[in-house]
């Protein structure tokens, strides 16, 4: 076949003779962004395996084409809807089962189709469905709770995709409904020739539901067909609904995490519909979709002839007249009958083979069907670039070449710090680079001299006690305190406390029980893979020492992580703030420690091997004829000669 993409063959795997579909896509006049699009599609592809996605073999380039290889399908489910109209029930359930199943599969790995219809459901042996064409998928990180940019084929489309909303994975669900119930009756829920109308019709026509239909599928595709995404059926209910109960391959992996296919935690739910609204931005002017659209159908168009080239005019005049009437007055459809819908459909449909016998079964499409449309997210600049000017722009050592919206910014760092802590207590694991260079921002704001713009800042991030809410819920965090990358997180939020702590101390006279914040520190103090983040957190542990809280820790621990930090293999990954050395918190513990046990039989407990590095790297530290003073500052000096003492 030979479509709008490049070609497909049918070939034989060499020795094996295993028959194979492949597809030759053109590399010249793609754009970057294109090709990056077709490469992300294959990876996303290679890591499917389920018996309803159509299977990934290999893909090779040359020159001038991609070509990827996959399992051959015999046939496709557009054709059996164009050669027969519509499925008996039966076959309808048999190809929900198979569909549920690829999507569940799909939604438990957090990938989300975009652009499911019946051309994109192939057939394979023995009439199993094959889905295929993952162009529009998107693979979205657990940060990711909605999506803004607009993919799929309109009459497929969910009305918040359709009215430029964001959407989630329920959007597929939509779809699932409308291919199944164009298998049952022969025609898509909202059929019209007006891209304008269909719109109004998905957004406020209800579905008209044939006689001929059973109770159960009827249930099952009013779920799937409910306008509203927060009350559509959606995982895991879906699955037991009497109409494909029992009949559903449920295939996942338990290492997956986040998948879609659960229900989401109270805090992950209120953090979706906190974006959701953040990202419901007013529109303007005229529709990017009906836009995107217009323009794909009019570069399609074959060269006319003036008459016909005035006639078109016309057309389109009148189409923007659809388009310029308000809601409201658009025009109801002159038949909604279901079987009305199917027999234009039909008839459309049967001139549609007429006119394109030429063109290869594969990129066969309707000529009523509005094509398949792409359209970026709503957000003009990129969120990473966006993150790494705000960090050089805040910065307080640089020259402030821009005046900075503190408020904006404050709301955006709010935002992202509730994301976070959404993904603790879901016990998802959270997506550190996308949190640190906001805090990396936070920290050049505490920094401020400006005292009324750092109370504001404090008041409206309730700080410091988000800061502790956030290392304990990356400590409690099971999932997350075993990964390696929780060490950067832990010692960026450790070290903005000891900034704020340092400078601001007031707070401690707010709160009645200091002791129970020691216990994520005295936790970090234990954990051999916590030891980067030990410094930062002895410091912050010998500031509630100073203000008469009682922090309980073992000598022989504290001596042992001494020890530790001045191997000449220890290469500190933190930076403490300005004025702490490397050993200062530990010093300054074990010096408490001593105070609160005098006793003679604390005292052998103490390790001289230890005693004995640290000199030397006092030593060593002093000698230089600039005082290196990264291990110990002047305060850590004097609690090692007190402890000595």
């Amino acid at each position: 076949g030979e479509g709008s993409f490049g070609r497909v063959y049918k070939g034989r795997k060499k020795f094996t003779g295993q028959v194979v579909a492949l597809k030759f896509m053109p590399k010249v006049d793609r754009s970057e962004k294109e090709l990056r699009s077709l490469k992300r599609e294959i990876e996303i592809m290679r890591g499917l395996q389920h018996p309803y996605i159509v299977q990934f073999f290999d893909s090779f380039e040359t020159e001038t084409e991609v070509v990827v290889v996959t399992e051959y399908a015999e046939g496709q489910l557009f054709q059996i809807l164009e050669d027969d109209g519509h499925l008996p029930e039966i076959q309808v359930r048999e190809i929900a089962c198979q569909l549920v199943s690829a999507l569940y599969y799909l939604h438990s790995h957090r990938i989300l189709h975009r652009d499911m219809k019946p051309q994109n459901i192939l057939l394979g042996k023995n009439g199993m469905v094959k889905l295929c064409d993952f162009g529009f998928a998107r693979a979205i990180s657990v940060s990711t709770l909605v999506l803004t940019s607009i993919k799929g084929t309109p009459l497929y489309m969910s009305p918040e995709l359709v009215q430029e909303k964001p959407y989630d994975h329920t959007a597929d669900l939509w779809s699932l409904g409308c291919i199944l119930y164009e298998l049952h009756t022969g025609a898509p829920p909202f059929y019209t020739n007006s891209i304008f109308h269909l719109v109004q019709l998905i957004v406020r026509d209800q579905v008209k539901w044939p006689d001929t239909m059973s109770d159960t599928c009827m249930s099952f595709l009013k779920g799937l067909l409910t306008k509203d995404p927060q009350k559509r059926l959606s995982w895991p209910h879906l699955l037991h609904l009497p109409f494909v109960a029992d009949g559903v391959l449920v295939l996942s992996e338990e290492n997956v995490f986040n998948p879609l296919t659960v229900l989401p935690s109270p805090d992950m739910l209120a953090l979706k519909l906190k974006q959701v609204a953040e990202k419901s931005l007013p529109g303007s002017g005229e529709s990017r979709l009906l836009r995107k659209v217009r323009e794909q159908m009019a570069s399609k168009r074959k060269p006319v002839d003036e008459k016909e080239k005035n006639m078109d005019e016309n057309e389109t005049a009148n189409t923007l007249k659809v388009h310029k009437t308000p809601l409201v007055e658009v025009p109801e459809p002159s038949d909604g009958s279901v079987s009305a819908a199917a027999k234009e459909k039909t008839s459309l449909r049967s001139q549609d083979c007429t006119r394109s016998k030429q063109r290869g079964q594969i990129s066969r499409d309707y000529e009523q069907e509005f094509p398949s449309v792409e359209i970026g997210p709503r957000v003009d600049v990129d969120r990473k670039e966006m993150w790494e000017n705000l960090v050089q722009e805040s910065d307080p050592s640089g020259e402030q070449t821009k005046r900075l919206n503190y408020g904006d910014i404050i709301s955006q760092i709010k935002s992202e710090i509730a994301a976070f802590q959404a993904q603790l207590t879901g016990g998802v694991l959270p997506e550190v680079q996308r949190i640190l260079p906001p805090l990396k921002v936070l920290r050049h704001f505490i920094l401020t001299p400006e005292t009324e713009k750092l109370h504001h800042i404090s008041r409206e991030l309730e700080l410091p006690h988000i800061l502790f809410d956030l290392i304990r819920g990356s400590v409690e965090n099971s999932s997350f305190i075993k990964h390696q990358q929780i060490v950067s997180v832990l010692g960026e939020f450790s070290t903005l406390l000891l900034i704020y702590w340092e400078n601001h101390s007031d707070w401690v006279e707010e709160v009645p029980r200091l002791e129970e914040f020691t216990r994520p520190f005295i936790t970090i103090l234990h954990k051999p893979n916590l030891l980067p983040v030990a410094p930062v957190a002895a410091s912050i542990l010998s500031l509630f020492t100073q203000h008469d809280v009682d922090v309980f820790f073992d000598l022989g621990n504290l001596t042992s992580l001494l020890k530790t930090l001045l191997l000449d293999s220890y290469k500190p990954q933190i930076s403490l703030p300005s004025g702490w050395g490397v050993c200062d918190g530990l010093l300054s513990l074990l010096l408490h420690t001593l105070h609160e046990h005098e006793d003679a039989s604390v005292s052998p407990r103490l390790d001289p091997v230890v005693f004995v590095a640290v000199w030397k790297k006092i030593d060593s530290s002093l000698r230089s004829t600039t005082p290196k003073l990264d291990f110990f500052s002047a305060n850590g000096l004097y609690s090692f000669l007190c402890v000595v003492l």
